[in-house]
């Protein structure tokens, strides 16, 4: 039995090493992303720490206080100041009908509605609620997103809204935030400007998305979050099928998602990634080589193709 022990550990072992480094941190980021999604009890969650307006009356939301102590700074507009007082309750279903039936969030509001982002129970409303306000707002929800005093799991859930407004200023922020010392932010970020580019057709700066995707390959990157970042400055369809034909498995596709790589790329990027990737990774395709070859191949045809157009030319 030691002997059995001792050569499966060793089987174990071997497996664990052909395991890239940039696919382990892919299950982790799904790991770390799963485990905020988790619909656990919830207390009321202390407020972040961090509010824009240092005068505010606020107070942690895991002691309610009673209404007749909550009074709504004089400051306020007279129409928002019962909202302000539902918001700051603490109750759950004061908050979430102040967010969905009240009148559109004032700015005076931003900051005590922002921090409703780590409390599962209204996400979903304050999300709403911001998304509504956004094009005027952005500016406030960027500096939230960008500030490190910013509880981690507020800032992961701004990105999105920030998108939502579609225009220059929410793209300089989302690539900002790709310098983000937590890989959550920088990853939900990631996921922002590409939804931005699919919604809208905004291009952005390649040369500022090439230097954030060189600072992930610097380090050990995650790369489901690299190739991303690359379908926002490429084509999206041929580098999703890229990513998809690595680890199918088959060394021909791999091979020709490589050369795909390395000639859509500028050389200090597909340098870098090439010597990532170029090890065998764990089979991770869904589906058939053969469905996934005729795929690459229909897609690199068609952009050679939209290169030979007059208009382009």
């Amino acid at each position: 039995m030691m002997a059995a022990a001792v050569a499966a550990s060793a089987v174990s072992l071997a497996v664990a090493r052909r395991i890239t480094k940039g696919y382990v941190k892919s299950l982790e980021r799904s790991l770390r992303h799963r485990a905020m999604d988790l619909d656990l009890p919830e207390p009321d969650d202390p407020a972040p720490s961090r509010m824009a307006q240092p005068n505010l009356n606020t107070q942690p939301m895991g002691g309610e206080k009673k209404e007749s102590s909550l009074e709504a700074p004089a400051w306020l507009p007279p129409s928002v100041q019962q909202q302000w007082i539902d918001i700051m309750s603490g109750d759950r279903e004061r908050i979430k009908s102040a967010l969905t039936r009240g009148p559109a969030l004032d700015r005076a509001l931003i900051p005590i509605v922002v921090p409703l982002l780590r409390r599962r129970s209204v996400l979903d409303q304050a999300t709403k609620a911001l998304q509504a306000v956004v094009d005027r707002n952005v500016g406030q929800l960027s500096d939230f997103l960008l500030d490190p005093s910013t509880d981690v799991i507020v800032r992961c859930n701004l990105p999105s809204i920030i998108a939502a407004e579609g225009g220059k200023r929410a793209a300089d922020a989302l690539i900002d935030g790709l310098k983000d010392i937590h890989f959550e932010v920088r990853y939900q970020c990631g996921r922002a400007l590409d939804s931005m580019r699919q919604s809208t057709g905004i291009e952005y700066d390649p040369e500022m998305l090439y230097a954030a995707i060189e600072k992930e390959l610097a380090t050990s990157p995650d790369l489901e979050h690299v190739f991303s970042l690359l379908g926002v400055v490429l084509p999206r369809e041929p580098v999703r099928v890229a990513f998809e034909a690595l680890g199918a498995g088959d060394a021909r596709l791999r091979g020709l998602a490589l050369e795909y790589l390395e000639s859509a790329l500028p050389p200090h990027i597909s340098t870098r990634l090439l010597q990532i990737i170029d090890r065998p990774m764990p089979s991770t395709a869904t589906r058939s080589v053969d469905s996934i070859r005729r795929e690459f191949l229909d897609l690199i045809s068609q952009g050679k193709s939209e290169d030979r157009r007059p208009d382009r030319v």
